[in-house]
């Protein structure tokens, strides 16, 4: 009787599971906001944040067009790009919604998309 009530409520289980990570989420990318922008630079590390950025940056002056050539990556010939524009795309969206034009604030909106 036990194991068929479990069964019942599965999806209910589920569901508060991925509430309860969602929060989890949330509270882990709330946790290092101050700073993020710090002395007017943002503390992004590696290369991949910039180079999603820099994707942002693009989308946002031609929404909702996609750059799917890039010339300054292997460059001086330039490469495809081989990925989708899921994440840029829901970043420019949300910055354009946000009225962000900075480096800075989109920086900032960029970084609520993830979680």
């Amino acid at each position: 009787m036990e194991f068929q009530n479990i069964r019942d409520n599965k999806k209910f289980i589920i569901i508060g599971l991925i509430l309860v990570f969602m929060v989890v989420a949330l509270w882990m990318r709330l946790i290092p906001m101050e700073g993020l922008i710090s002395d007017g630079q943002a503390d992004l590390l590696g290369n991949d944040p910039w180079y999603n950025l820099r994707q942002i940056e693009v989308i946002v002056e031609q929404f909702p067009n996609y750059p799917w050539f890039d010339p300054m990556t292997e460059y001086p010939n330039g490469n495809v790009i081989h990925w989708g524009p899921l994440f840029p795309q829901i970043s420019a969206l949300l910055a354009i919604i946000a009225g962000a034009a900075t480096r800075n604030d989109l920086i900032y909106i960029a970084s609520w998309v993830p979680p």
